[in-house]
């Protein structure tokens, strides 16, 4: 994936850089329930399948990896292997100069509040003068304090225009019943040249169809980094509601507080060593 010739990140980098931690790995699940390695009980809980992509960005193996049987989407996301790649992603964005580092998003704001009152206080100027000089000094902290960049801004702006979301229900719906009858009144005419054509359009079919399953994870992953809930919402709503996704993920721990007996005892007390640890 480039972008004038420059590589862009993975799908889940740049749903870090959209939305956060979550939203990258919500686009690894998404990306995982595309492949079919990923399975959810309908209540929370997510599970792998199968082995690991081998094609799958570090992000979304992490994800596969933490998920060591079944368990809340929001717990394997928390796991060390998954918090170390999405720390690497950071680093990642920071080196293409898409997102600032904590550091600078700390320093260069407080130098912005602290330089302009103490030159308005150190100097004498007049008292609009400084008045002003503080408001950009402020003015600046907010915009350094930002986490994207101004090019991550124009990354995200440009990514969205190039992958909009698909057509709601309704719309879809009506555009299909709009080109069937087109299709039927123009059947007469193009009848012939379809049937001289029909080898020739299947092995087409054929040929696209592979490439656009080989592509379609990766397309779905980059349509819910951008757009979130929304992508979910349109693309894979029996996932995002089985897992809980909307929601932000669960933890083991809530389906034994809410009662929830299905969970064997060995896993559960598998659970409450895993919470022990946990903060």
């Amino acid at each position: 994936m480039k972008r004038d010739g420059e590589a862009l990140p993975r799908p889940a980098v740049i749903g870090l850089l959209a939305g956060g931690r979550w939203r990258a790995c919500v686009t690894g699940y998404a990306v995982l329930w595309s492949r079919g390695r990923l399975e959810h009980d309908g209540r929370g809980r997510v599970d792998r399948r199968g082995s690991a992509p081998r094609d799958g960005e570090p992000i979304e193996r992490s994800l596969f990896n933490a998920l060591l049987g079944s368990q809340g989407a929001r717990e394997a996301a928390n796991r060390g292997g998954v918090q170390r790649a999405l720390r690497e992603g950071r680093r990642e964005l920071g080196r293409l100069r898409l997102r600032r580092s904590l550091p600078r998003r700390i320093l260069v704001p407080l130098a912005c509040l602290v330089v302009p009152a103490w030159v308005a206080a150190r100097t004498g100027l007049p008292p609009v003068a400084g008045i002003v000089l503080v408001l950009v000094g402020t003015c600046a902290a907010v915009w350094f304090a930002w986490p994207r960049t101004a090019r991550g801004e124009r990354l995200l702006s440009e990514l969205r225009r190039r992958h909009p979301l698909p057509a709601t229900a309704p719309e879809a719906a009506g555009a299909q019943q709009a080109a069937q009858e087109q299709a039927a009144q123009e059947q007469a005419a193009q009848e012939q040249a379809a049937q001289e054509q029909a080898a020739q359009e299947r092995a087409g079919q054929e040929q696209a169809g592979q490439e656009q399953a080989a592509q379609e994870p990766e397309a779905v992953g980059m349509l819910v980094a951008l757009h979130g809930n929304a992508a979910l919402h349109a693309l894979l709503p029996g996932l995002a509601r089985g897992a809980r996704l909307y929601e932000g993920g669960r933890w083991s721990r809530e389906y034994r507080h809410h009662g929830d007996h299905s969970i064997e005892p060995w896993a559960d007390a598998a659970a409450s060593d895993l919470d022990a640890g946990r903060p």
